[in-house]
Order: C-alpha cells, then sequence, then structure tokens
C-alpha cells in the first residue's frame, strides 16, 4: 500500500498493520517510519479472540516504539 501511495497523491497517508510479537517489530516499525506517507499501525483487535492480548508485554513494548 505504501508504494502504491507513493505513486498515487490522492492517497495522502497510510495506517498499516504490524505483528507486535514479531522478533523484529523494531526493525520493522523503523523501515515504515522511514517512508513519508506511512502514519502508524492499527492493531486488528477485532480478529484477536482475546483482546487482552493487546496487554501482553511485547505487545506493550512494541507499541511504545511507535512515538520514535
Amino acid at each position: 500500500m505504501l508504494d502504491l501511495a507513493d505513486k498515487d497523491d490522492s492517497i495522502a497517508a497510510v495506517v498499516g498493520w504490524v505483528d507486535l510479537e514479531a522478533d523484529d517489530v523494531e526493525a520493522t516499525l523503523r523501515r515504515l517510519a522511514a517512508r513519508p506517507k506511512f502514519r502508524g499501525i492499527r492493531p486488528m483487535l477485532q480478529d484477536i479472540d482475546d483482546t487482552f492480548d493487546i496487554l501482553k508485554p511485547k505487545q506493550l513494548a512494541a507499541l511504545k516504539l511507535l512515538p520514535k
């Protein structure tokens, strides 16, 4: 989607999805943050059996990386 956004001025920004429990989540977020039209992520809570999983330490640590 970011590649498409780079080519199409009608796409102002992209909010994507990242596996918050992946070992390389920090590198992934840094790579995405370098893209001009990347604005953030949206956890897909509706697809998680237990929505409290978002409060797991590994996921919270990943979310804390976002302001950086």
